[in-house]
């Protein structure tokens, strides 16, 4: 859809959050697009609205479901898991330069808007990049969702429900020349540094790093905190003093 409610649409989704314990099935991405494609440039907000049941639009996404304004096209349909990743493995295509950024902020609306101004701010600078296709993602770690990572003893990630309801950012370039990786690289890192800086100055900030969207610069253990990576360390000594699971595995994050 044309980005125009983008802002109402961020209202949603710290709403959604909040209330996620009443249906803990529904599943909801919200993306900041700059689309330059063809000939046509535009401000695209793209929502990725997944609920586990076969009920059709369910009442925890109405204010998803409801949107109509500025609405280009959608996909609404009854189908498998498989289905839905496939399409959303289709946009990531074999072949092109690709890179992912995160962070993780508190569930603050006002922020939120202010991190799209910056993205739109910093996008400019790479606009005329071949093949670029820019998304900032926002995606919930609702209150719900960290609850049941204790009900098993805990994990080393470092999240509890006191910091309440989060929102996991997600940033995915993809472009076409080699000759432009600093170019888009460089702009990442801006705007990574923005957005930890605004914040930190909001108030919003949580040091948690989800290790599947992070950069190789960004250091994910420490965002679990002090203990939980000396725990990793003092387990991966432990288990593995040969290296093993550090050698066998090219590539990745790697404990030390």
């Amino acid at each position: 859809m044309a980005a125009g409610g983008f802002p109402s649409l961020i209202d949603a989704v710290v709403e959604f959050n909040i209330n996620h314990s009443e249906d803990v099935d529904a599943a909801i991405i919200l993306s900041y697009i700059w689309l330059n494609r063809d000939g046509v440039q535009m401000w695209l907000a793209v929502l990725n609205i997944a609920h586990g049941s076969p009920t059709p639009f369910p009442a925890s996404l109405k204010k998803f479901t409801d949107v109509s304004a500025g609405l280009i096209s959608d996909t609404f349909s009854t189908r498998t898991l498989t289905n839905l990743t496939t399409e959303l493995g289709a946009t990531t295509v074999n072949g092109l330069r690709q890179s992912m950024w995160t962070f993780t902020c508190r569930n603050d609306a006002a922020f939120l808007k202010q991190l799209a101004k910056i993205w739109e701010e910093e996008i400019e600078a790479i606009k005329g990049v071949v093949g670029i296709l820019p998304a900032l993602s926002y995606q919930i770690i609702s209150e719900a969702t960290i609850s049941h990572m204790s009900k098993n003893g805990g994990n080393s990630l470092g999240l509890d429900t006191s910091a309440g309801p989060l929102i996991l950012m997600n940033w995915a370039m993809q472009w076409n020349l080699a000759s432009d990786d600093a170019l888009v690289m460089g702009m990442s890192k801006i705007f990574y540094d923005r957005a930890i800086a605004a914040a930190k100055a909001a108030g919003v900030f949580h040091p948690y790093l989800y290790l599947n969207y992070a950069d190789i610069s960004l250091d994910v253990f420490a965002g679990y905190g002090a203990a939980n990576k000396a725990d990793l360390i003092a387990t991966h000594q432990k288990w593995d003093k040969n290296g093993v699971f550090t050698t066998l595995q090219p590539g990745g994050f790697k404990i030390e």
